[in-house]
C-alpha cells in the first residue's frame, strides 16, 4: 500500500486524488 501511493505521489498524483484512488482500491481488496 505505501508502495503503491508512493508511486501515484512520483506520478503526480497528490492529495485528495490519493485519497479517492486508495479508497476505491481497498473497497475492491475487501469485495
Amino acid at each position: 500500500e505505501e508502495n503503491l501511493r508512493a508511486a501515484l505521489g512520483n506520478m503526480g498524483v497528490t492529495g485528495r486524488s490519493v485519497d479517492d484512488i486508495m479508497e476505491k482500491v481497498q473497497n475492491r481488496h475487501y469485495q
